[in-house]
């Protein structure tokens, strides 16, 4: 019934779609042509003796974050100006268990937008999409809808919407927030040597496409943090409810956050899969960052599994990949793949068994063309192409060089 009542919405909302947006009014300024040589050259004077102070850039000049009108019809209505180049749309279920939909997207020229809701139609507490995902589709400026729908209805929806044009260098600053007592007595020396390794795999994966790890942290996470989650349950069924409790420990109550949130651990524990390990996990593709209280919003990584930490470099970026809105190029079975038209597809029954050890029902890396790809489902690969960075350029975490 939930779906059929969306279906009609959208159906209706199509039929009478907002076709642009009006230009928002121009400033004006009068100049009185006749003022006497001597009062210009006054006023020249006193604005010689006190020059202005230029104000330090904001960490968020570049974003315009917008609260939306949310009052249960289903619709919420995200206006975009001319110079807004991404979105990061934003809405929350009234508790953290209610999963929140998202049923259609539709431009400001009509037509519907399916391809983010092929990476996450809905999430549990809060969910999110990113738009746009490729370069030949750039975000259209005027009044964008999303149709949503949640178990109790929406508590809130924001938008975060990123100026252009973009800087032709960015960084992504990183936080890992340390709930791990086997990591928390690692020494000053251990953490910077880990910065080293993290921040080399990250620029060697992002420099290619002008982008960069900007500023890199450890913060020791609140003991009573560490005592919960250190062993963290994270059942592969889906129900990721101690992560999104996790990730929402970690919010600092300042206001908006441009970092992206890492919270180590020690293990992660799978109730359906005993033998395997859970290296790292996303809360979402793409998560609900940005913004504070949200619970989608940082990525796990283990530090006491059978890889050292030191090793994980690339997990640590894959996942990251994920929560700013990069899915697996080709899932493990080799039936399902990404919508970007430069990463190969790795079909199984193409790949599967193609070196000669026979199939086994999974593709890996060393028999598939995207095996060399960071999105690839299982790899060590560092490097992304150039329509996976166009998805992180455009991404709110991105930001100009300080």
């Amino acid at each position: 019934m939930r779906r059929a009542l969306a279906l009609l919405l959208v159906l209706g909302l199509l039929a009478g779609a907002c076709t642009g947006a009006e230009d928002p009014p121009q400033p004006s300024a009068e100049l009185e042509a006749d003022a006497p040589e001597e009062d210009l050259a006054s006023a020249e004077s006193e604005e010689s003796e006190e020059p202005a102070v230029e104000e330090p850039a904001s960490p968020t000049d570049d974003l315009r974050i917008v609260e939306l009108e949310v009052d249960g019809s289903g619709e919420v209505v995200v206006d975009v100006a001319a110079d807004e180049v991404s979105l990061l749309f934003v809405a929350r279920g009234q508790g953290p268990d209610d999963e929140v939909f998202v049923d259609a997207i539709i431009a400001p020229d009509g037509t519907l937008v399916d391809a983010p809701l092929e990476l996450q139609p809905s999430n549990v507490g809060d969910t999110a999409v990113l738009l746009p995902l490729f370069d030949a589709d750039p975000l259209q400026p005027g009044e964008w809808t999303f149709v949503v729908d949640s178990d109790a209805g929406l508590e809130s929806a924001q938008a975060v919407l990123k100026r252009g044009p973009l800087a032709s260098d960015q960084v992504v600053d990183v936080t890992f927030h340390v709930a791990s007592f086997a990591f928390a007595d690692a020494s000053q020396a251990e953490r910077e040597e880990l910065a080293i390794v993290y921040r080399n795999a990250g620029d060697t994966i992002l420099g290619a496409h002008g982008l960069a790890v900007g500023d890199l942290a450890f913060v020791d996470a609140d003991p009573a943090v560490t005592e919960a989650f250190a062993d963290i349950e994270l059942p592969s069924s889906g129900n990721d409810a101690a992560q999104r409790e996790l990730c929402g420990s970690l919010d600092t109550g300042d206001g908006p956050s441009r970092r992206l949130a890492f919270a180590i651990v020690d293990r992660v524990v799978d109730p359906d899969d005993t033998e395997g390990e859970t290296e790292g996990n996303a809360a979402g593709l793409p998560g609900a960052t940005i913004l504070p209280g949200l619970s989608t919003s940082c990525v796990l990584m283990i530090a006491d599994g059978s890889r050292d930490v030191t090793d994980l470099a690339a997990t640590v970026w894959h996942e990251a990949g994920h929560l700013m809105g990069l899915p697996h190029t080709t899932e493990a079975e080799g039936d399902a793949f990404d919508t970007f038209d430069d990463t190969p597809e790795c079909v199984a029954e193409a790949f599967d068994g193609s070196l000669g050890d026979g199939a086994d029902g999974f593709v890996d890396a060393e028999e598939c063309p995207d095996g060399d790809n960071l999105m690839f489902h299982d790899t060590d690969a560092l490097a992304i192409s150039e329509q996976q960075a166009f998805v992180l350029r455009h991404h709110p975490l991105f930001h100009p060089v300080p």
